[in-house]
């Protein structure tokens, strides 16, 4: 079993082979062969590791480091998942045999990760009940037409009783809410995570401390807000759009409505409590690094 979020058809059958082969002097413990995904995390901490490799997409690694960083154990994220959004902000684009050939170089030092209520997150977090977008294009992908239509009226139906998030700083209980369709969060070039830049480049590397947590807020007033978007997107100029307000993130309250606050952490979907704060975490994870 693979955490939610995950693909396990899309698992890479002989990984742990690769990493031995490419780690010959190191002691390796290999965990999640058998049983579900929580177990097999279980064992792994049990065994007191100096350090846990995760070959998987941005929502496994997320879980993994959710229980690490309590314990301050060093991740190395490798890919094996889809977007690979942390693997390559610490590996850039190398492959796994390339990831694993650099780890001679690897400082651990503490990754940038951000806190949504109690669930950490390394890549971006997205809150509001547009999230649930991305849970209509997975089900699309492998339902049937009674499944996409489920999925589809299930959505519309919560757009149309949760209208939008409220959020305000933290720190300023006299000012204002503001609203949100959606509340989109990551370290540094938060347009480069989110895809939502035509440039290429590498992303970099956000260790803790040197990148601030930026959020993007997206309120659509009406249709004509929507289409001023995408059509500002598909410029690469969606900074542009009326309904976009991108800001620097200390601490944010965030309120929701009648439910539960839907939140997307590193591609994996939870439904948290109806109020929350978003923030930096105060240690980060620590994480093998390139130099």
């Amino acid at each position: 079993k693979q955490p939610p979020g995950s693909n396990p058809s899309r698992r890479k059958a002989g990984g742990h082979v690769k990493i031995r082969k490419q780690l010959p002097h190191a002691q390796l413990s290999v965990h999640g062969d058998k049983g579900s995904f929580d177990e097999a995390l279980k064992d792994a901490l049990a065994s007191q590791p100096d350090m846990i490799l995760t070959a998987g997409g941005d929502g496994t690694i997320r879980s993994v480091a959710q229980a690490t960083a309590e314990r301050q154990i060093p991740l190395i994220p490798l890919p094996g998942g889809t977007m690979n959004v942390t693997p390559q902000r610490v590996f850039a684009k190398r492959t796994l045999i390339e990831a694993l050939e650099s780890l001679s170089n690897g400082l651990v030092r503490p990754l940038s990760a951000g806190r949504v209520g109690d669930q950490i997150f390394l890549a971006a977090a997205a809150i509001g009940p547009w999230v649930r977008l991305a849970d209509i294009r997975e089900s699309i992908r492998c339902a049937s037409r009674w499944g996409k239509l489920q999925s589809t009226a299930s959505f519309l139906w919560r757009k149309a009783f949760q209208k939008s998030v409220r959020f305000r700083p933290e720190d300023t209980p006299f000012t204002r809410w503001h609203k949100a369709e959606a509340l989109a969060l990551a370290f540094g070039a938060v347009e480069q995570v989110l895809g939502l830049s035509p440039d290429t480049a590498p992303m970099t590397c956000p260790i803790q401390g040197q990148n601030p947590l930026r959020a993007v807020s997206l309120k659509f007033q009406d249709w004509g807000c929507v289409v001023d978007f995408a059509a500002n997107t598909l410029v690469g100029q969606w900074q542009e759009a009326r309904s976009v307000e991108t800001f620097r993130v200390d601490a944010l309250k965030v309120v929701g409505g009648r439910y539960k606050i839907t939140a997307m952490l590193d591609g994996e979907i939870l439904q948290l409590g109806k109020a929350l704060t978003v923030r930096e975490d105060d240690k980060g994870v620590p994480c093998v690094t390139l130099p």
